[in-house]
């Protein structure tokens, strides 16, 4: 008997083909095959994914020298916005703090302010020569943590032309709570 003709005999015969107790099949049709249970599992592993390669970037970037083009900056200027939140070793305290590219401006051509709880930064430079002029704009608004005392808010420029505007957050007051488990 070769191996081709084995194959289609083993299917052609039903009573070959063992049966499962429906006792095995029924738990894992309900649980292995269920698409909510799948796609929360796969929304859990990118999320757990995203926070180790956000530890790994925050790890890193101060190993890596800062890119000097616009493109490096702005990379960095959206990872920063997307991730305000950090942590002061020196006082132990959680910072809200956002980092913005202006080095194309002077520091008299950058604003810094608050309406209702949204950040402006806006900077605005112009020049007119011989024949050419010469405009540039940059305007951020952000929308700050409800918790977020505005008034507390501090800008620094520093020489590379990064604008830098931190606060404290204040310390939440977050109390264990034990969740009871009811028994069916």
């Amino acid at each position: 008997m070769s191996l081709q003709r084995s194959i289609p005999e083993l299917y052609d015969r039903p009573s070959c083909v063992p049966s499962l107790p429906a006792a095995w099949v029924a738990p894992l049709s309900r649980s292995f095959f269920n698409p909510e249970r799948q796609l929360a599992q796969m929304d859990h592993d990118m999320q757990r994914m995203a926070s180790e390669m956000r530890r790994m970037f925050t790890d890193v970037q101060h190993l890596v020298p800062v890119d000097s083009s616009p493109e490096g900056w702005r990379v960095k200027e959206n990872y920063h916005l997307d991730n305000p939140v950090h942590h002061d070793r020196s006082s132990g305290r959680q910072m809200f703090r956002l980092q913005f590219d202006v080095r194309q401006f002077k520091p008299e051509e950058i604003y810094v302010k608050t309406v209702g709880n949204q950040l402006e930064v806006h900077a605005k430079h112009g020049e007119k020569g011989d024949g050419k002029s010469v405009h540039r704009e940059y305007h951020r608004i952000y929308t700050l943590p409800k918790d977020l005392n505005p008034e507390a808010l501090v800008s620094k420029l520093n020489r590379d032309g990064v604008l830098s505007i931190e606060a404290p957050l204040p310390v939440s007051e977050h109390r264990d709570h034990l969740i009871p488990i009811t028994h069916e």
